[in-house]
This record gives C-alpha cells, sequence and structure tokens, in this order.
C-alpha cells in the first residue's frame, strides 16, 4: 500500500505533540471532487474525539466513486458524505494524522484505510440522509491537512477569513481554516483551480484569506456562507500580492454541528 505524504499544509507540530485521550468513535467526513474525492471531518469542539480538522485525499473502489458522482449530479445541492462503520471498525483521527509522518514510522496502528458507509446527506439529522452504500472499504492516498484545535483560553482567530485551498486536477477546493470555537465550518467548490497556482501547490495544499472578509470574534456567527459566488481577490500565503479566485458554489456550511455541547449521557 502507498505510503502516505505529510504535506506542507499538514501542523507537523500537532502531529507529535500530546493529546487529550480519545477513544475509539465513528467520523463523519463531507465528501469532496469526482475525479479525484477528498474528504473534510465533521468537526465538534465540546467533543474530544472530534476536536480536530482533518482533510484527505482519499480512494475508493470505481463503482463506489461513480454510484455517488451519479447521486452528485442527480442531487447537486446535497451534501454527500460518509463515515467509518462503528460496529465494526471505530477509529481514533490521530491514528490517521500519524501516517506519512517519519516520526511513527513504527507505529503499529497508523489508518491507511477503513470500512466506510456512504450518505446523501448529513446522518446526524435522520430525516435528512439516505444511505448510498452501506459497506465498502476506502485508501487514504495523503494527508492535506490534520490540526488538533487550541483548546486554551488563549486562543484566538484568525484577522481576515482563512482557508485550506486544495484539489488536483481540474479539481479545486476550500475549508474553512478553524481554530477555536465558536465557529464555522465550510467547504467550497471552486469553478477553476486558480492561475497562480502549479499542480503541485494544489496537490499539497495552501492557506489563503480574504482580506476584506474578517474573522468572528465577539460578533454573531454568519448563517449562511460569508464567501458568495463568483470572483473574489485573497492573499495566498507564501506569493505575493493578491489573486483571483472563483466559488462555484458551497457544498456544506455548518453552524450547529461544530458547536454542539457536550454530549453528557
Amino acid at each position: 500500500m502507498e505510503h502516505l505524504e505529510l504535506t506542507n499544509a499538514t501542523q507537523s507540530s500537532d502531529l507529535v505533540k500530546g493529546y487529550p485521550v480519545d477513544t475509539p468513535d465513528q467520523h463523519g467526513f463531507v465528501i469532496l471532487g469526482e475525479d479525484t474525492l477528498f474528504l473534510s471531518h465533521f468537526m465538534m469542539f465540546a467533543m474530544p474525539n472530534h476536536q480536530y480538522q482533518v482533510i484527505l485525499e482519499i480512494e475508493m473502489p470505481e463503482n463506489d466513486r461513480q454510484l455517488y458522482v451519479n447521486d452528485l449530479k442527480e442531487y447537486p445541492n446535497r451534501t454527500h458524505t460518509l463515515a467509518n462503520i462503528q460496529e465494526i471498525f471505530p477509529m481514533i483521527l490521530p491514528d490517521i494524522g500519524k501516517g506519512g509522518n517519519p516520526a511513527f514510522d513504527n507505529y503499529p496502528y497508523v489508518i491507511h484505510s477503513f470500512p466506510f458507509e456512504m450518505y446523501r446527506g448529513v446522518p446526524i439529522i435522520p430525516e435528512e440522509h439516505a444511505v448510498l452504500l452501506a459497506k465498502s472499504t476506502l485508501t487514504i492516498k495523503k494527508v492535506i491537512a490534520f490540526r488538533h484545535f487550541d483548546m486554551s483560553d488563549t486562543g484566538t482567530y484568525t484577522p481576515n477569513l482563512t482557508y485550506y485551498l486544495f484539489g488536483k486536477g481540474k479539481e479545486a477546493y476550500l475549508c474553512h481554516f478553524v481554530t477555536i470555537g465558536p465557529d464555522f465550518q465550510h467547504e467550497v467548490e471552486l469553478a477553476e483551480v486558480p492561475e497562480c497556482l502549479t499542480q503541485e501547490e494544489l496537490e499539497q495544499g495552501v492557506l489563503i484569506s480574504f482580506p476584506a472578509l474578517y474573522s468572528y470574534p465577539g460578533q454573531s456567527l454568519p448563517e449562511k456562507s460569508p464567501i458568495s459566488d463568483g470572483d473574489h481577490n485573497v492573499i495566498i500565503r507564501g506569493k505575493e500580492g493578491l489573486h483571483t479566485i472563483k466559488v462555484k458554489r458551497t457544498i456544506h456550511f455548518d453552524t450547529t454541528l461544530i458547536n454542539m455541547p457536550p454530549d453528557n449521557d
């Protein structure tokens, strides 16, 4: 099996520092892409198992990928998701994050693949989801981003709205860079790959910020996507000046699940 790549966008310091004690759990992900598939983890500030931002490039069997693509074309305005199958493969996210890090080459529990079920909609909202695939197995090709949240009282928001920009081939996506709560989760499809990015930069992932859009400390969270469709000028970390991106659509926007209070049952 191909060894995972640790890219520049991954916060490598987060892979070696101590973690809170995680317990094996089910983890849901937003599916992004068609030719190449990516996953963005459903984040939850109040639940230690889910206090991570994780973006992965994955592969699934071609029949499964085509099932998803066909359903996406039929329901283009629905969020498509998947999750590891809790009954047979509960998992902790650091075992994914350690993949590709030389410090953990001899660590026996790195997760390179896992059995999954796939949905149209978000499973935590039963009336709004349908099971598309009850059981299959995916392979993790690359860890694009892996970060544990700063849960201290000294954590800060980024001054301007900041996103991971990543993709492959002709596909490019944004995921909101989340630091502390309360905040929002947001996945976006771009209409095209920005001209200023090489394919290598796109596949590694870069951080971008919107100089005209501010974060929300002390303010109410946005009720919908703060980024309109169309052209935006952005700052790309490591590149001079402003660069243009073209937003095609919001795939998923959430302020509820990410800020959900802890489950005390």
